[in-house]
Order: structure tokens, then C-alpha cells, then sequence
């Protein structure tokens, strides 16, 4: 079996790992749906793990393993299972590469049961390379070319963390905590600049005005957006859980 025909990674160095530990160290996983499933290689740590597990994909006839079968699932239509169907969903790499985020985060909510965890990755556009390669280039980490119009490219968005933990939150999912794959060599170069990012969010925060629900807010998100993962890891890992 070669590696295009195997289940290779499809992800940064480090993610599968990483969400694989996140999802085999809950107490009780349950149910789990790895949505996109790509070529199996999340799923097959998952099945080591004693995952029961449900994989889907836009494109099934890409999954590698013999089993289980793979479902065709579209994250921009509605999903074809019930409400409450899951206690875990994994989506690995998935929400940067729709049209429309928002209405694949209100379907993974509404198949998660409550009290169920979401495991979602995307690229951390966040971190503080990406924002200074912004700051003289325009374009993020992860996003340096224009999509090519011509060729009709899938669509692929970075999505800020600020605006990814806005999405869960109105879908009824609640942040619990991130992480990231890892920090590479050239992100840890700009570690001097995490206090002053630091400081000057907590000043911004400080100084909004507004009612006391957009104070409570900025209280709460401000620690994730100045947390360590966020300023220096190459791929955001974020757990949230269906309230």
C-alpha cells in the first residue's frame, strides 16, 4: 500500500496526534464522528484508541481503511443524522476549507448531544509570525496565494480565533480550552512579542465600553486569545462542548 493509496496525514505534523490524545483522554468519549475523515489516517488512531467510530467525508471513496465504511456527508447542506446523535465530533482541517463556516458549526452542534465535546483544528492564523507575515504582506501563515478564480479553487478562508470562538458560542457550543500540534523553530523566534500582545489586548479589552454582558465577554475571551497556543502554535486545536 503506498502512501496515496494508504491513509496518509493530511494535516500539519503533530494534529492527528494531538486530537487523537485529546479525545482518548475523555472519561467517556462515546459515540465519535470524525468529519472530514479524508483519508482515514485521524480514524486509524482513533480505532486503536477504542473509538466507536462513525468517519464521513465529502469525498468517501478517499477513505483508506476497510472499516468502518465511510458516509458521504456534506458540511454545507444538513448533515444526515439526527439531533443528538454524537457525544464526540472531530473535525480536523474542515471548517477553513467552506464557503460558509457557520452553518457547518450549527450542524455539528445540533448532532452533538448535550454535554457533548467538539474537537475542532484549523490553522492558526492567530499565532504572532502570521500576524507580523500580515503586517507587511497582507496575507496570513497558511494563505499566501490568492485563490485562483480561473481554476475555480475550493474556497479556503482563515478564520480568526476571535471569530471561531463567536461561531460556537451563538451555536450553542461553549470554548473549554485550546491547544495546538506544535511550535515550530521560526514561531519561537517571536516569543519576545507574546508580553507586549499581551498587554496591549489586555489594555484594548480594559478600555471597551459597553453593557455588562460585552465586559463579561471580553474577560472571558481575552485569556484564550493571549494563551500560548494561540500566540505560538502552528495548527489551533480547540475543544468545545454543546451547553
Amino acid at each position: 500500500m503506498t502512501d496515496t493509496e494508504g491513509p496518509c496525514r493530511e494535516a500539519a505534523p503533530g494534529t492527528h496526534e494531538r486530537i487523537a490524545a485529546m479525545v482518548l483522554s475523555m472519561p467517556r468519549p462515546g459515540r465519535v464522528l470524525d468529519l472530514p475523515c479524508g483519508r482515514g489516517a485521524l480514524a486509524q488512531r482513533l480505532l486503536a484508541g477504542g473509538c466507536d467510530l462513525t468517519v464521513a467525508d465529502l469525498r468517501p471513496e478517499r477513505y483508506a481503511l476497510a472499516a468502518p465504511a465511510a458516509v458521504r456527508a456534506d458540511l454545507q447542506a444538513r448533515l444526515p443524522w439526527d439531533e443528538a446523535s454524537f457525544d464526540t465530533v472531530v473535525c480536523c482541517e474542515g471548517l477553513s476549507e467552506l464557503e460558509d463556516p457557520y452553518r457547518a458549526v450549527r450542524e455539528l452542534a445540533r448532532i452533538l448531544r448535550p454535554g457533548g465535546a467538539l474537537v475542532a483544528s484549523l490553522p492558526n492564523i492567530q499565532n504572532l509570525r502570521s500576524r507580523l507575515r500580515f503586517l507587511f504582506s497582507g496575507a496570513f501563515n497558511k494563505f499566501k496565494l490568492p485563490l485562483d478564480e480561473l481554476r475555480g479553487e475550493a474556497t479556503h478562508r482563515p478564520i480568526p480565533l476571535i471569530e471561531l470562538r463567536y461561531m460556537l458560542h451563538r451555536c450553542g457550543l461553549r470554548i473549554e480550552g485550546a491547544g495546538c500540534n506544535r511550535v515550530k523553530p521560526a514561531d519561537w523566534l517571536t516569543a519576545p512579542l507574546a508580553p507586549v500582545v499581551w498587554l496591549t489586548t489586555a489594555l484594548a479589552f480594559a478600555l471597551a465600553r459597553g453593557r455588562p454582558t460585552r465586559r463579561r465577554v471580553t474577560r472571558e475571551a481575552r485569556p484564550l486569545l493571549t494563551s500560548a497556543p494561540a500566540l505560538l502554535g502552528e495548527t489551533l486545536i480547540v475543544l468545545a462542548r454543546r451547553t
